[in-house]
């Protein structure tokens, strides 16, 4: 369950009317405090201003609040998300640093588009394992600040081995990689 004071919840109904717990309101990138590289990327990827779900989610996902953002199909999310993400990696480790489970392999590839996108200017990498569980498969996405995420994965022992857990021991899994 979310701690109250340190949880957000955020959604957008089809009539556009709000339902949020998050008072802020911020109407404009440049007003989020954003690193400079992220902001070249959210609008090179072609936003202009935020939507309304970004106008309200991005903050708490900066402060590390744990976030619930709800809102139909188009609306920003995985950019919400992602800069969310982003603007907390740490480009001077080459650990990774973030999981992202998606439970289809083309939403796994539309979130590592997005990512890509957005982080260009970053140096971010990215990688796309396969988790297996008992009734399904979930598709992780690792980011890391640089490429030594590929060449760190490709010459562990055990390649492979991540990509066999369970998602909950998933994080766990990364400090193999």
């Amino acid at each position: 369950m979310l701690s109250p004071a340190l949880s957000c919840t955020v959604a957008l109904n089809a009539d556009g009317t709000v339902e949020t717990n998050w008072d802020e309101v911020i109407e404009s990138f440049d007003d989020m405090g954003l690193k400079e590289d992220l902001l070249r990327g959210i609008y090179s990827y072609g936003f202009e201003k935020p939507s309304a779900i970004q106008q309200r989610a991005i903050k708490p996902l900066i402060m590390m609040r744990d976030t619930i953002a709800q809102a139909q199909s188009g609306t920003g999310k995985t950019a919400t998300f992602t800069i969310g993400l982003l603007q907390n990696i740490d480009l001077s480790n080459r650990d990774c640093q973030a999981l992202i489970l998606a439970p289809t392999r083309e939403l796994a590839s539309q979130i590592v588009k997005v990512v890509m996108a957005i982080g260009d200017y970053l140096g971010v990498s990215t990688m796309v394992p396969l988790f297996m569980t008992r009734r399904n498969m979930l598709y992780g996405i690792f980011l890391a600040s640089t490429a030594g995420l590929h060449r760190r994965y490709q010459r562990a022992p055990g390649h492979g081995e991540a990509a066999q857990r369970r998602p909950a021991s998933c994080w766990h899994a990364r400090a193999r990689v």
